[in-house]
């Protein structure tokens, strides 16, 4: 099943960043602002893997549409790679231990890279694919997840969300080229969820103790809120995450086409050719 969005084209963000950083760019929230760092220091890694897993077929891909979408869908990951390890060094720069959490993501997909299958590995590309579309879809859907960060900080994260959005079949229409089972998907899926979530928090965790922040209950308390009760980011994603789970489930059931026309047009891309 091919998506409708036929041209995915990767681009220039354009980020200045500026000289001076703002520690807690996310609505001067600490804690917020750590959650989203500790997604970045997990991108230049994943990207480079998710790269990698679709790339593997690319020779074998007959569909001259999806074919074409697997060239966008990897020169956008490159990019998001690129930018993201900028961000990173910015971090870096601020004492932040991003090479030992780095370091963490590094291995834990190396350990993925020895099985065999390259199949399995597809799956879990589609699976942590599939977390990158919700979360970012309900970020730019929702003014209160976006409109509080500040400058380049805000176009890098709206930037990579618009195109995660537009590239988010093609992985999966990858996995379905090539008969991929529903048993590693929903293998890989619970892979992911785990292992994902054990990065996140200990990443955020260890930049929190970089601030002298970590035992800090009123930052805890606002991010707990925040995501789980209101405005409730990680509760929004809920029902969409166990979509996942059904046999008929394809990325393109999330009609998204008018959020990222609003979004190309908002950063500055034509709303069809960019």
């Amino acid at each position: 099943m091919i998506t409708s969005i036929l041209r995915i084209s990767p681009r220039n963000p354009k980020l200045g960043w500026a000289s001076h950083y703002n520690r807690f760019w996310f609505g001067g929230c600490p804690l917020k602002s750590n959650w989203m760092n500790a997604l970045s220091t997990t991108f230049p890694h994943a990207e480079r893997f998710f790269i990698e897993t679709v790339k593997h077929y690319q020779d074998q891909i007959t569909d001259p549409v999806l074919a074409e979408q697997v060239k966008g869908f990897i020169g956008q990951e490159a990019a998001h790679r690129v930018e993201h390890d900028r961000f990173n060094q910015l971090l870096k720069a601020q004492g932040y231990p991003v090479e030992e959490m780095e370091a963490r993501v590094e291995k834990l997909f190396n350990w993925v890279r020895k099985n065999p299958d390259p199949e399995v590995k597809l799956a879990l590309t589609c699976a942590l694919e599939h977390f990158t579309t919700i979360l970012c879809t309900e970020v730019l859907k929702t003014p209160t997840f976006h409109e509080p960060m500040q400058g380049d900080y805000k176009r890098l994260w709206c930037w990579h969300c618009l195109e995660e959005i537009e590239h988010k079949t093609v992985a999966y229409d990858v996995y379905q080229s090539i008969n991929g089972s529903y048993k590693n998907r929903f293998v890989e899926i619970i892979h992911a969820s785990v292992g994902l979530w054990l990065i996140l928090i200990s990443t955020m965790m260890a930049y929190q103790r970089h601030d002298g922040r970590l035992f800090n209950l009123r930052d805890w308390g606002v991010l707990i809120t925040w995501g789980f009760i209101w405005p409730g980011l990680l509760t929004r994603l809920i029902p969409n995450y166990f979509r996942y789970y059904k046999k008929n489930y394809h990325p393109s059931h999330m009609h998204d086409q008018g959020l990222i026309d609003k979004w190309r047009e908002r950063l500055g891309f034509n709303n069809r050719q960019d």
